[in-house]
């Protein structure tokens, strides 16, 4: 396995557990014949999940998994800036490095005192968006042991649409669906 260093190529693979060939071979013991191959199963997979991540990504949709294992959400939340005592921020938004370098090319002061320019997130009126594993109603135990991994063209979607306007989640970071 290749590591994930500075300097290396993206790796835009899931690691999990189990894959589409665990999948098949449950889907052959439990229908006892093989009417499909392999190569068909996992396109028939492939289809059936960009379905479900077209949907998600351009509604406010929702996904519940089955027999109780949680949910896929994208929430919404309003980010805040704390201070210490001395009225520093010690919680910060993502810095906004192409018009931090901009202000610090013309005023070298801010550059002296590391003053930055942090994203404000016009175009969504300020919020910011994550996808959740909510597992609240799941039925299992050990909930902290499961997580989900998001795929990365799942989050481009989700990302487009946030821009041009198209997408809002109803649920925010609290868990109260916002109005």
């Amino acid at each position: 396995m290749m590591q994930q260093r500075k300097g290396l190529i993206r790796i835009h693979k899931v690691i999990c557990d189990y894959g589409v060939e665990d999948y098949f071979k449950d889907y052959v013991k439990k229908n006892g014949n093989k009417t499909i191959t392999s190569g068909e199963y996992a396109k028939i997979l492939d289809l059936l999940f960009s379905a479900i991540r077209d949907k998600m990504s351009s509604s406010m949709y929702d996904f519940k998994l089955p027999y109780a294992l949680g949910r896929i959400v994208v929430r919404k939340y309003l980010p805040k800036i704390k201070f210490d005592k001395d009225g520093n921020p010690y919680k910060r938004l993502a810095p906004n490095w192409d018009a931090t370098k901009k202000l610090w090319a013309e005023y070298p002061e801010a550059k002296e005192a590391k003053q930055l320019v942090y994203h404000t997130n016009d175009h969504s009126s300020g919020y910011l968006f994550m996808i959740d594993y909510k597992k609240d109603n799941c039925k299992f135990g050990n909930r902290i042991f499961y997580m989900a991994q998001i795929n990365r063209k799942f989050k481009r979607d989700v990302s487009k649409n946030i821009f041009s306007g198209t997408f809002d989640s109803l649920d925010n970071k609290d868990g109260n669906y916002v109005q």
